[in-house]
């Protein structure tokens, strides 16, 4: 469901904005990184620089890279976190490449058949390149369907070349 995008989306947002409330304040990076301070005293502050709105799985993530940083400076270990939960939101998108603007009624038909080769409901990037010449390019994380006529020209030539 559109639900997990969201989700992700929050969860990523969360994170980063733990970083930048960091990134302001000396004294705030040194009070999160005190080895001195208890790891529950870390962590709680962490849990309240978030914001009394923060989801249970971005605490447990903050509250984890402070806590027990493993080598890691904390504010490291949120950035790659957020990295892992950027990765994951690119799942729930699919990045569409067409030569000409797609009316309503396309779009609609590209996110059925999206949902039903995906299994599940995917956030459309929808972006006009006039360079992909007919047909159309979906970027879904790694998975790339390029069904333009530039692609099945260069897929010729290099054919005609072997």
């Amino acid at each position: 469901a559109r639900g997990g995008h969201d989700g992700l989306a929050a969860l990523s947002g969360e994170l980063l904005a733990f970083n930048r409330v960091a990134e302001e304040s000396h004294d705030v990076q040194r009070a999160v990184t005190d080895q001195r301070a208890p790891a529950s005293a870390r962590a709680q502050l962490a849990t309240r620089l978030l914001g009394p709105r923060a989801s249970e799985a971005g605490r447990l993530l903050v509250e984890r890279a402070v806590a027990s940083p493993r080598g890691v400076k904390p504010f490291t270990a949120v950035r790659r976190h957020a990295d892992v939960v950027a990765e994951r939101q690119r799942q729930w998108i699919a990045e569409v490449t067409v030569a000409r603007p797609l009316d309503a009624g396309q779009q609609e038909r590209l996110a059925a058949g999206l949902r039903r080769a995906f299994g599940r409901d995917l956030v459309l990037d929808v972006s006009v390149d006039p360079s992909v010449v007919g047909g159309i390019r979906v970027q879904v994380g790694d998975d790339v369907v390029d069904g333009s006529m530039a692609s099945r020209l260069n897929d010729l030539q290099r054919r005609m070349a072997a």
